[in-house]
């Protein structure tokens, strides 16, 4: 790798790997996250929390009273909120897939 943040696609599992691991172990889970999807005009660009907040009006909401100039939140919610999302779906996953298929032997 060159560096990070990784651009997307820069590390890609094509549908025919995935596919093929699904086939050697049907028990895999698998998640993709992606900072402003896979289409649009932002899809191929590098994509930091800041920017995030810009393009969603998050930082506009957090503008200084005074100037009305925007203010990025001292944390990074967008990262923090799709980790979050991530391991949600991921233990959503094993959960069905120990209930409706039993238990790992």
């Amino acid at each position: 790798m060159k560096g990070l943040p990784i651009k997307p696609r820069e590390i890609s599992t094509p549908a025919p790997v995935i596919d093929l691991m699904a086939a050697l172990n049907s028990r895999l889970v698998y998640v993709s996250i992606s900072g402003v999807g896979e289409s649009g005009p932002y899809a191929k660009k590098r994509v930091y929390d800041p920017i995030i907040e810009a393009l969603s009006g998050f930082a506009d909401i957090q503008s200084d009273a005074k100037t009305r100039r925007p203010q990025m939140i001292r944390t990074i919610v967008a990262d923090k909120t799709t980790a979050i999302f991530a391991a949600q779906a991921i233990t959503a996953a094993l959960y069905r897939r120990r209930r409706y298929c039993g238990a790992a032997t």
